[in-house]
């Protein structure tokens, strides 16, 4: 059964934020499982020397089989997207993206510093004036999304090797990069299991610039 839809949520002109009074299930924080820690090795296999990690996510608190569900309140920012702030985070992503582009021709081309410094001064300028631009004039509005109450499980988890290397330069100028080990980045594969057919009035902020995605 679908619970009533609320009334329009309703801001006072000129508010940053907002906050929304709802019924929605009411949530603690639990272990749903272990993956491995991250940890150094020196071979591209993993040693298991981190040991392990525990993962947490908040899971919805159960009474006779049913979601217990409890008037919350959330606060919602108002505040449209920041063409400055945008440009900053995704010209510091461009800059990561760019710097292991970079890196990857300059380990082939014998020159990896230099190549990853300049692809990441590319990737910068490239990312935060795709990121301002794509927030230009964003405007907000709220509204009431029609959410499932969901359980999340641990469905295995992803494993990154990332190699550590010295570069050194001989007397003629010949560069030699050698990989002495490697850092294993480990993070959870995390599902969400809907519970029954519940569902609640979820209070939500929409973003105009969002939309044009």
């Amino acid at each position: 059964m679908i619970p009533a839809k609320p009334q329009p949520i309703v801001a006072p002109p000129g508010a940053k934020s907002v906050a929304v009074k709802f019924t929605g299930p009411v949530l603690r924080d639990e272990s749903i499982g272990h993956i491995p820690a991250d940890g150094y090795s020196p071979m591209i296999v993993d040693l298991g020397l981190g040991g392990d990690q525990e993962v947490i996510r908040p899971q919805p608190q159960m009474k006779d089989g049913q979601p217990v569900m409890a008037e919350q309140t959330k606060v919602l920012d108002l505040k449209p997207y920041s063409p400055v702030t945008r440009a900053l985070t995704r010209g510091a992503i461009g800059a990561a993206i760019g710097g292991i582009v970079g890196a990857v021709v300059g380990y082939f081309a014998g020159n990896l510093a230099t190549f990853a410094a300049t692809g990441a001064g590319l990737g910068a300028a490239a990312g935060g004036a795709w990121g301002a631009h794509s927030v230009q004039g964003d405007s907000v509005s709220t509204d009431w999304e029609l959410t499932p109450v969901t359980r999340h499980r641990l469905d295995g988890y992803s494993h990154t090797p990332v190699a550590q290397t010295v570069t050194t330069t001989d007397s003629k100028g010949n560069s030699t990069t050698t990989t002495t080990g490697y850092w294993h980045y480990y993070s959870p594969n995390v599902e969400l299991d809907r519970v029954g057919d519940h569902q609640f009035w979820d209070p939500v902020v929409h973003h105009s610039s969002d939309r044009k995605k």
